[in-house]
């Protein structure tokens, strides 16, 4: 009697430990594997998109990186996930968040004008697919 409980605590540590290999080995992630780390980088220069306004695209559960280089103070702001940074003429900042929004989403650059922002300046449009 007590080598069948044995046998059946063994049998469930190992049922256990398999399952606990199985996460581990798939990364311990429910996202399917399928997402990525995207980058996107824009420049403003004088106060306007260097190559104009892109269309962008990324995928639900992609984590994304927008760089913004300016000479010019400006707020680089991502509408839709209302994420927003300061950036101070001549230098870079970035935004680096998850899409775990999907639609589509303006990715715009404020000239700030003593510490206010003026009307955007539309850097990309950003669609996130299901």
């Amino acid at each position: 009697m007590q080598s069948r409980k044995t046998a059946a605590v063994l049998g469930v540590l190992v049922l256990i430990a398999a399952v606990v290999v199985f996460i581990v080995l798939q990364g311990g992630s429910d996202s399917g594997g399928g997402s990525s780390n995207r980058s996107f980088a824009f420049e403003l220069a004088k106060g306007n998109a260097v190559g104009g306004s892109k269309d962008i695209s990324a995928t639900q559960g992609d984590r994304l990186t927008v760089t913004l280089h300016t000479d010019v103070p400006a707020e680089l702001h991502i509408h839709g996930y209302e994420l927003a940074k300061d950036i101070d003429a001549g230098q870079t900042g970035s935004i680096s968040f998850t899409a775990d929004a999907t639609g589509e989403f303006e990715i715009e650059a404020h000239h700030l004008v003593h510490g206010e922002e003026a009307p955007g300046v539309e850097l990309a449009q950003l669609a996130v697919n299901p």
